[in-house]
């Protein structure tokens, strides 16, 4: 009480200096990021943040925001490319502990923050993905989180509808396409809450279904029993999505909402693909691809088409289908660049993931190339720790490995390790390039340093899994092939896998 009692002592003076717009205003900016707010993002749309403030009356926007930094309530950010504000945080913190106790101003404030922020960010469409908004998203993303923290720390509650679901939803989408994994799981986690708290038992909405499925697929990284929860939530996914299909009349559903029930059923069959049920998985995206051609083709919905025939691919690679899965992973690639350009995340992506496939038919030097193109589009766009960049080194520093070229594969494969459990790389990607650090060092008879990473590698599966690599391991050679399968096994699809199904014609070391 004391250290909050000094705190309004601070700022008191100040704060009943200003007019009631201008204080309004104030309390809307507390619950923003207050290192870095854009005035782009307060010259929204009208009547945003108080009942007289418009757009169209940027000029008295102006003169609030002028009185704000001439009382040192607000300072301009002089480094930032775009006009921005700062505000101390200690007088953030004092305007969100009046505003606890003001509960009425606190919701408004709230809601006229929640309504900022989603006006200056662009609906996220399955549909596409537009390139032009990256820079939006990447802008705003901090306003997000300070409205979820701000949500989430409020001594008393705050109401939340869908709107400020829907927003968590699609920056839960934005993170999970840059693989800020940790970032997204808790918006999401928040997102569905404030849904589920808002429907009645047997509802369903739009917005739950998208925040059930980036969870579920989000989730899908971190472990293989996490994964079978995640096939769970999917099938609740796809039971929503056809749901609210049912609940529309005839010929009235939107091109978006029947691509959705498409993703949801793609999605369940590339979970069913992981597990390598491949009955399962086929006739998941055959359905998904013939909704898809009944409502376009590949000119008119390219980056679905892209998605979907990498789905296939992983399914056909799987089945040993080689040749098929060798054509639709290049369809795939070409599709997506044609949509989004050569150097957007998911044209990286499937450039992957096409790899994965020429792995698998011998083709080392291709692949290779396409990894080091992605891993040039990846590093440009996300930082060195980022698990999409790590996966991206372990899957070059495995094909120099099956190249011999020993000295390129332990260079690649160490800094595929190097962040260990400080990034979001899950802990089977850590444990499968930890142990193929290993293979690599037994090659050079390196002993004791591979013990020390293959020790490390093995602490992540179950002491049952490790006995059974000893009972089926016959020599030193085979157990060493069948602990390198295990691992493989662990590591989400998406991720690439070199063994068993998927291993492919390619022969030589596991």
């Amino acid at each position: 009480m004391q250290y909050e009692r000094t705190l309004s002592t601070v700022w008191d003076d100040l704060l009943e200096s200003l007019d009631s717009e201008t204080r309004d205003l104030l309390d809307v900016l507390a619950f923003l990021n207050p290192d870095c707010i854009s005035e782009d993002l307060l010259r929204g749309k009208p009547d945003t943040t108080s009942g007289n403030l418009t757009v169209n009356n940027s000029f008295r926007l102006t003169v609030m925001l002028s009185s704000l930094i001439r009382r040192n309530l607000l300072e301009r950010n002089i480094t930032t490319t775009c006009p921005s504000l700062r505000m101390h945080r200690l007088l953030q913190l004092t305007l969100l502990l009046n505003l606890d106790r003001r509960q009425e101003k606190r919701q408004e404030a709230f809601d006229n923050a929640v309504r900022l922020t989603r006006d200056a960010l662009p609906r996220r469409d399955m549909t596409s993905r537009l390139p032009q908004f990256d820079a939006i998203w990447k802008q705003h993303m901090p306003q997000v989180l300070s409205l979820q923290a701000a949500f989430e720390q409020s001594n008393l509650s705050i109401a939340a509808g869908f709107e400020f679901a829907s927003l968590l939803a699609d920056a839960g989408s934005f993170l999970w396409e840059h693989r800020l994994n940790r970032i997204a799981i808790p918006l999401l986690t928040l997102g569905e809450k404030i849904v589920v708290a808002q429907l009645q038992e047997g509802e369903t909405h739009s917005v739950l279904a998208s925040i059930e499925n980036f969870l579920a697929v989000l989730s899908a990284y971190d472990s293989v029993e996490d994964r079978r929860l995640a096939m769970q939530r999917l099938k609740r996914v796809v039971q929503l999505r056809e749901g609210i299909l049912r609940s529309l009349p005839d010929k009235t559903a939107t091109l978006e909402q029947q691509i959705d029930l498409g993703r949801a059923w793609n999605d369940l069959a590339y979970i069913h693909a992981d597990t390598e049920e491949f009955e399962e998985a086929d006739q998941g995206t055959a359905k998904a691809l013939e909704l898809y051609k009944s409502l376009g083709d590949e000119r008119s919905l390219r980056f679905r088409f892209a998605i979907q025939y990498q789905s296939i691919a992983a399914v056909r690679f799987g089945q040993g289908r080689l040749t098929e899965a060798l054509d639709l992973s290049r369809r795939s690639y070409e599709l997506c660049k044609s949509e989004l350009g050569p150097r957007h995340l998911e044209t990286a992506r499937m450039e992957v993931e096409w790899s994965y496939v020429l792995i698998g038919a011998g083709d080392l030097h291709g692949a290779l190339d396409r990894l080091m193109d992605a891993l040039a589009v990846r590093s440009e766009r996300l930082e060195r720790d980022n698990p999409a960049i790590l996966n991206t080194k372990y899957w070059i520093g495995t094909v120099y490995h099956y190249l011999d070229q020993l000295e390129e594969a332990e260079e690649y494969l160490r800094q595929a390790i190097e962040f260990g459990a400080d990034s979001d790389l899950g802990k089977p990607d850590l444990a499968r390039s930890q142990y193929r650090l290993a293979l690599l060092l037994y090659e050079q008879r390196r002993w004791k340093e591979a013990v020390t990473f293959e020790e490390a590698a093995l602490s992540s599966i179950s002491d049952e899994e490790q006995a059974t690599i000893f009972c089926d391991g016959d020599g030193r050679d085979k157990r060493k092939d069948i602990t390198m399968e295990v691992l493989d096994r662990r590591v989400f699809l998406q991720n690439g896998r070199s063994t068993g199904p998927f291993r492919g014609e390619r022969t030589g070391k596991v």
